[in-house]
């Protein structure tokens, strides 16, 4: 159970990030660190929830999965688009 935590925050950051591209170029610029503060932000909610949930002894662990799964976002939107 603890796995799944990770891609599915990946995946809600993806679309929110989708979400944001269609409101224009302007936007577009803010989408990594959008992504990166909604992954940080799930991943301690999910640590709060369910400890179960996420591979995390801390909050300071949730927090840093949570980011990187926001980034991980980022950087797979980049590969689609190359």
């Amino acid at each position: 159970m603890e796995m799944i935590t990770i891609p599915v925050i990946t995946l809600i950051c993806y679309a929110v990030g989708f979400c944001i591209k269609s409101f224009g170029d302007s936007a577009s610029k803010l989408i990594p660190g959008i992504c990166t503060i909604i992954g940080g932000i799930i991943g301690v909610i999910a640590f709060f929830v369910s400890p179960n949930l996420i591979a995390a002894s801390d909050i300071f662990t949730a927090l840093a999965i949570g980011l990187a799964s926001g980034m991980a976002a980022t950087g797979l939107d980049e590969i689609k688009e190359q």
